[in-house]
């Protein structure tokens, strides 16, 4: 972490998400041209991880072969990988509130959800893996996707979309706790390791807060609150104002 490929990819990560946020917006691209871009990123991203991730085991002896499988810990059940499917879904619906909603879910999602992939990248920095260029030009990617939507206005952050959001998040807390034990059968096998969320063990060793230094109740609860204020952050500000708004209408009334 923050090695010196670590800080090329860093930069090579502003470029990308600083020239895709001038090009889309000095371009002025309407919301369904961006929103094919962030799908065809997606789409892109995740068949890469599909095929780069495919591992041959002697216990899938075909007569004489070794069968292929993807390694479970590569199934799009990580957060960010959650946001294809709001991608696709986006694409093909034509419910208003559907699509407001996932939209509202998808921009502190990618922010945050991006920001921390760039900073703790769980798959190393090695520019000969094709599992790190996927993850750093992916998440660059949702960044970008996210503050377009934001500076483009194309998105609710407001108390109700906070409150769903927040309730989102937790619930899927507890859906991907029970995800991680029933897929831990794999783990012990020895070939991979599930990690969903980040919910069993930290991304990496030897983060400041992120450890299991106190015992796994005081991680579960940290990794828990740092997202709970991550998610605060970015809704922070268009909640305030719609605070002020209500205070002041009652003013005036």
């Amino acid at each position: 972490m923050f090695t010196g490929l670590h800080f090329a990819w860093l930069a090579i990560c502003i470029v990308i998400i600083g020239g895709l946020l001038l090009w889309s917006l000095l371009q002025k691209w309407k919301y369904k041209t961006a929103l094919y871009v962030a799908a065809g990123y997606s789409a892109v991203s995740e068949l890469v991880k599909v095929f780069s991730r495919i591992k041959t085991y002697d216990d899938l002896a075909w007569k004489g072969g070794s069968g292929g499988f993807i390694d479970p810990s590569a199934l799009p059940l990580h957060l960010c990988s959650i946001l294809i499917f709001v991608v696709f879904i986006l694409i093909f619906t034509k419910n208003e509130k559907l699509k407001s909603a996932l939209l509202s879910f998808y921009v502190p999602v990618g922010l945050v959800g991006g920001l921390c992939a760039l900073l703790i990248p769980n798959d190393g920095v090695s520019f000969a893996s094709v599992k790190v260029w996927q993850g750093f030009i992916y998440h660059s990617c949702t960044i970008w996707f996210s503050l377009y939507l934001i500076i483009t206005k194309q998105v609710d952050l407001k108390l109700r979309a906070y409150i769903r959001n927040v309730i989102i998040l937790l619930a899927l807390v507890v859906v991907m706790i029970w995800v991680n034990g029933a897929l831990q059968i794999y783990s012990m096998e020895g070939y991979n390791d599930i990690n969903y969320f980040f919910l069993v063990h930290p991304p990496i060793d030897g983060l400041p807060i992120l450890n299991l230094n106190h015992g796994y109740a005081a991680y579960l609860a940290t990794i828990i609150a740092i997202g709970f204020i991550a998610v605060s952050a970015v809704h922070i500000g268009p909640v305030i104002r719609q605070l002020k708004e209500r205070y002041k209408k009652k003013e005036n009334e």
